[in-house]
C-alpha cells in the first residue's frame, strides 16, 4: 500500500478511505481490467460471445492469476471479500452473457430449454482455462479469435442451437 500511495502521490490513509484492504483494491483494479462488455449486448448474440471469448483471452492478469485465484477461492473465505468480488467482477460479466442467450432463445435461435447459467460456466470455464494453460506453458497463443469462435460454436451445439 506505501508503494500505491507513492506512486499515486498521496498519502497511505488516503488509499486506505477509498480501499479498506489490499484485497479490495486488487478486486477494483481487477474489475477495472477486464474488457469493457459494452456494446456486446448489442450483437448477434453468437458475435457477442465470440467477444466474450476474446475479452477473456486479452485480460492481462498475469502475475494477477495468482491473486485472482486467492480472492475467487481463498483458503478460509473472508464473506465480504467474496461478495465485493462477486458483485463487481463476476456478477457483471455473467450478466452481459445471460442477456446475449436469452436474446438468441427470444429469437429461435436457441431452444426455450437451454441451461443459460451451466452455458455461462462453460464458456468462462473454457476460455480462463485456456488462458490458464498458456500462461503455464508460456507458448504461443493460438489466435484468440479462432479458439473463440470454436468454443462459441461448440457451446451453441450442445445447448440445441440453429445456425
Amino acid at each position: 500500500m506505501d508503494d500505491i500511495a507513492e506512486r499515486a502521490g498521496v498519502s497511505k490513509p488516503t488509499i486506505y478511505r477509498r480501499w479498506p484492504s489490499k484485497e479490495v483494491l486488487v478486486i477494483e483494479a481487477l474489475a477495472a481490467s477486464i474488457p469493457s462488455l459494452d456494446g456486446v449486448d448489442g450483437k448477434e448474440p453468437r458475435a457477442g460471445l465470440v467477444e466474450v471469448v476474446r475479452g477473456i483471452l486479452s485480460i492481462g492478469i498475469g502475475g494477477g492469476a495468482g491473486m485472482m485465484g486467492r480472492l475467487a477461492d481463498p483458503p478460509s473465505p473472508d464473506p465480504d471479500l467474496a461478495k465485493i468480488f462477486e458483485e463487481r467482477v463476476v456478477n457483471p460479466q455473467r450478466e452481459v452473457v445471460s442477456v446475449l442467450l436469452s436474446r438468441a432463445i427470444e429469437e429461435g435461435s436457441l431452444p426455450p430449454d437451454a441451461d443459460v447459467s451451466l452455458a455461462i460456466d462453460l464458456l468462462y470455464g473454457a476460455a480462463f482455462f485456456h488462458r490458464a494453460e498458456i500462461l503455464a506453458a508460456k507458448s504461443v497463443r493460438q489466435a484468440e479469435e479462432a479458439f473463440a469462435r470454436r468454443i462459441v460454436a461448440l457451446l451453441w451445439r450442445g445447448l440445441g442451437g440453429s445456425d
